[in-house]
């Protein structure tokens, strides 16, 4: 998948704020989830971007992360096994805002859905 501008420059405040969110609070939360035996719904906002993440007491979470000012919008599903993490990433680049705030709508409708097991995987295609 293309993580590039429309200058085929890799859009490095989604990625930042995305590793960010990786390494501070994704696993605290994973856990914080599995401790309490419940599903939620976390959101963080910086000045690179905003990120929406729903966690599953089962090792689970989706994120969704977009910068500020792009038009690139990541989807990530991480789940933990063992002493392991994995990611499948989902990357949408998005011609104009109302193409991009149409598809960040209906990840986080799906994101909500997913946390209340009304769908099995968020899938917005």
């Amino acid at each position: 998948m293309d993580n590039t501008n429309e200058n085929n420059e890799v859009d490095k405040d989604a990625e930042h704020m995305l590793a960010a969110i990786r390494q501070t609070v994704l696993i605290t939360n994973m856990s914080l989830a599995a401790a309490l035996n419940t599903s939620f719904i976390a959101q963080y906002e910086s000045d690179q971007g905003i990120c929406n993440m729903a966690l599953k007491p089962n090792n689970t979470a989706v994120v969704a992360t977009t910068a500020a000012t792009g038009l690139t919008i990541y989807q990530s599903n991480f789940f933990i096994k063992d002493d392991s993490i994995g990611e499948q990433r989902h990357i949408y680049k998005c011609e104009n805002e109302d193409d991009a705030d149409e598809i960040w709508d209906k990840i986080n409708d799906r994101i909500h859905q997913w946390s209340r097991d009304e769908i099995k995987s968020v899938n917005i295609e």
